[in-house]
């Protein structure tokens, strides 16, 4: 089955990101699709947005308002 790479990797050859990929092995696709790699053709292919922590703008100024309270 064909499947489209979302993220650029390294398997039985070098795949960069919107080049289409054959794997037979559904369970090999499994795992190449649980690991954000390659999505079925058939669906929109994007990849994961990576989760951003949040950091306070001043840090000093957080330590400084817990010192007030």
């Amino acid at each position: 089955m064909q499947y489209q790479v979302i993220k650029q990797h390294f398997g039985d050859q070098q795949y960069f990101d919107g080049d289409i990929r054959v794997v037979n092995d559904p369970d090999h696709a499994k795992s190449l699709i649980d690991g954000g790699l390659i999505a079925p053709i058939d669906t929109k292919a994007k990849p994961k947005a990576k989760a951003k922590a949040e950091t306070p703008e001043n840090k000093a100024e957080t330590v400084e308002n817990k010192a007030d309270a």
